[in-house]
C-alpha cells in the first residue's frame, strides 16, 4: 500500500510544475514571465536576509583588519608580517577544522528541525539541540587543548623547519600566546551563529557588532595615543572585542522566546556520545573545501620574502572581508532555493538561483569600488617602504579580477549544494584547487622565478575560472532540475513516513 502511494505522489510530482509553465499553486511563472510586483518581493527577501548574515561574518572578522591597521602605523614590516602570517596558520591549523565542526553540528541541527510534528521524537527535538550544542562545545574544547599546544610552540617550528629568524618567530608566538582566549570567543561566536541559523533565526542582531567594533577602534586608538600599539595591545584589543561579541550574541539567543527549551541544564548526557551526531565524512568534506580557499596564501607564506608577503598580508586581509561577505550572499541565496525545493516549486527553485547569479554581479562591482576606496588608504597610510606600495600595486591588480571569480564561485558552489550536489562540489574542489591549481601555481610561478608570488595568482585564477565554467554548464545544461527537485521532495516524504 506504501509503494503505491508513493508512486502516486512521485507522478503528481512529475505533473504539478512544468519547466515552462508554474502550474504548483506555490511555484512562479518563468523568471522572464514574472511580474515586476513579484521580482521586486524576490529581490528584497533575498538582501534582507543577506545583509544580517553577511554582516554578522564579515564584522566578526573586521577586528583582525583594525589591527593590522594600527600595527601598519609603526612602519615594522615584522609585526604585519605576524599578524599575517598568524592569521593564514591559525585557519590553516585549526580555525577551519572548527568551523567545519560548528556547520555539521548546525547541520545535525537543520535534520533535527525538518522532522515532522506528528513525529513520535517530535517532544525531544529541543532537548537534543541543546544537547548537540553541549557537546559542540565539549568538543571544540577538547581539539583547542590540543591546538593550543601546537600554538604555544609555533615561533620554534617556525625557526625549526622553516630557518626563521629569532625576532620574527618571537613576535609570533607573543601574538599567538596571547591571542588564545579570543580564538575560544570566536569559536563559541560561530557555535552560537550555526545554532541560530539552524534554528530559521535568520535575522542576525548586527548592531552589537558594530557597536564592539567601535569599542575596538577606541581601544586601538588610545594605544596608539600612549605610543605603545605593539603586538600585546592588538592581542589584548581583540581579545575583549570576541568576547563581548560572544557573551552578547548567546545572551540575544537566550531570550530568544523559540530557542527557550534549547537552553537545557548541563547534565552527564552533555560530555557523553560526544560523535554520535556527527557525520565525519561531511565535515571532512566541509574541511577540505574550506581549507582549498587558502592553498595561496599558505604558498605566499612559504615563498615570499619580507617585501612581498607584507603587501600580500594586507591584500589577504581585505580579501578575507569580502569573502566573508560572499559566503553569507551565496548561502543565504541556498537557504532561499532550498525553500522552495522543500516546496517542490521548481520554477521558484530555479528563479531564486538566477536571480542570485544576477545580483552577484552587482555585488562583485560594489565590492570592486569599495577595494580601491581602501587601496588608497592602505597606499597613504599604511604603508611607507617604496618597494612594498610596488608589490602592493601588482598584487592589487590581481586582486581587482579574482575578486569577481570569488563571488561566482561561492554562488556556484552553493546552488550546487541547495540542489544537493555535494559530490560535485568536493570533486570541483578536489580537481580544480588540490590538484589543478596546485599545478598550475607550481608551473606559472617557476617559469619566471623572479616573478614567483605573481604566478602564485596567476595560477589560482585559472584554477578558479575553470571552475566557474564547469559549475555554470553543470547546472545550465547538465541537471534537469524538474527531475532533481522532485526527487528531494520524494525522499523527503518517505523519510517523513518512516519518522512517523
Amino acid at each position: 500500500m506504501l509503494e503505491v502511494s508513493e508512486n502516486s505522489i512521485y507522478d503528481a510530482l512529475q505533473s504539478s510544475s512544468d519547466q515552462g509553465e508554474g502550474v504548483f499553486l506555490l511555484d512562479d511563472p518563468p523568471f522572464f514571465k514574472m511580474k515586476t510586483s513579484k521580482l521586486s518581493k524576490e529581490i528584497f527577501l533575498l538582501i534582507l536576509t543577506a545583509i544580517p548574515y553577511s554582516s554578522s561574518l564579515i564584522l566578526s572578522y573586521f577586528p583582525n583588519a583594525l589591527n593590522l591597521y594600527f600595527i601598519s602605523k609603526n612602519n615594522d614590516l615584522l609585526e604585519i608580517c605576524a599578524i599575517g602570517s598568524f592569521l593564514i596558520v591559525a585557519n590553516i591549523t585549526g580555525c577551519l577544522l572548527l568551523n567545519a565542526l560548528n556547520a555539521e553540528i548546525g547541520k545535525s541541527i537543520s535534520i533535527l528541525n525538518d522532522q515532522p510534528n506528528v513525529s513520535f521524537k517530535a517532544p525531544y527535538n529541543k532537548y537534543t539541540t541543546g544537547l548537540y550544542f553541549h557537546r559542540g562545545m565539549v568538543l571544540g574544547s577538547i581539539f583547542m587543548i590540543f591546538w593550543f599546544i601546537l600554538l604555544g610552540y609555533l615561533g620554534k617550528i617556525g625557526e625549526t623547519f622553516w630557518d626563521l629568524s629569532p625576532e620574527f618567530t618571537g613576535k609570533l608566538e607573543e601574538y599567538a600566546l596571547f591571542l588564545l582566549p579570543s580564538i575560544y570567543f570566536s569559536f563559541s561566536f560561530d557555535l552560537t551563529r550555526n545554532l541560530l541559523i539552524s534554528c530559521d533565526v535568520l535575522n542576525l542582531p548586527c548592531s552589537f557588532l558594530i557597536l564592539t567594533i567601535f569599542l575596538h577602534y577606541l581601544f586601538c586608538v588610545l594605544f596608539e595615543l600612549e605610543g605603545n600599539f605593539e603586538i600585546k595591545a592588538a592581542s589584548f584589543c581583540k581579545n575583549i572585542t570576541d568576547f563581548l561579541n560572544t557573551f552578547l550574541i548567546m545572551l540575544y539567543a537566550w531570550n530568544l522566546k523559540s530557542l527557550n527549551k534549547v537552553w537545557i541544564p548541563w547534565t552527564s548526557n552533555s560530555f557523553k556520545n560526544l560523535f554520535s551526531h556527527l557525520d565525519f565524512n561531511r565535515l571532512f568534506v566541509k574541511w577540505l573545501e574550506t581549507l582549498s580557499y587558502e592553498i595561496l596564501n599558505l604558498a605566499v607564506l612559504l615563498c615570499g620574502n619580507l617585501k612581498e608577503i607584507t603587501p600580500f598580508f594586507i591584500v589577504s586581509c581585505i580579501q578575507t572581508m569580502n569573502f566573508a561577505i560572499n559566503q553569507g550572499f551565496s548561502q543565504t541565496v541556498r537557504i532561499i532555493i532550498w525553500k522552495a525545493i522543500r516546496e517542490g516549486a521548481i520554477n521558484k527553485a530555479k528563479n531564486r538561483a538566477f536571480l542570485g547569479f544576477l545580483l552577484s554581479i552587482f555585488l562583485a562591482l560594489a565590492e570592486w569600488l569599495c577595494f580601491f576606496a581602501l587601496k588608497s588608504i592602505v597606499m597613504n597610510s599604511m604603508l611607507k617602504d617604496d618597494l612594498v606600495k610596488v608589490h602592493f600595486l601588482i598584487y592589487s591588480d590581481y586582486y581587482s579580477l579574482k575578486l569577481f571569480l570569488d563571488v561566482f564561485l561561492v554562488i556556484s558552489i552553493d546552488i550546487l549544494k541547495a540542489l544537493l550536489k555535494f559530490r560535485v562540489s568536493f570533486n570541483l574542489h578536489i580537481m580544480g584547487f588540490y590538484m589543478g591549481a596546485i599545478i598550475l601555481m607550481g608551473y606559472f610561478s617557476g617559469f619566471e622565478p623572479m616573478k614567483l608570488i605573481e604566478g602564485l595568482w596567476i595560477g589560482y585564477m585559472l584554477a578558479e575560472i575553470s571552475i566557474i565554467i564547469i559549475a555554470f554548464v553543470y547546472l545550465c545544461f547538465l541537471v534537469n532540475w524538474k527531475i532533481e527537485i522532485n526527487k528531494i521532495c520524494l525522499n523527503k516524504l518517505r523519510r517523513n513516513l518512516n519518522k512517523t
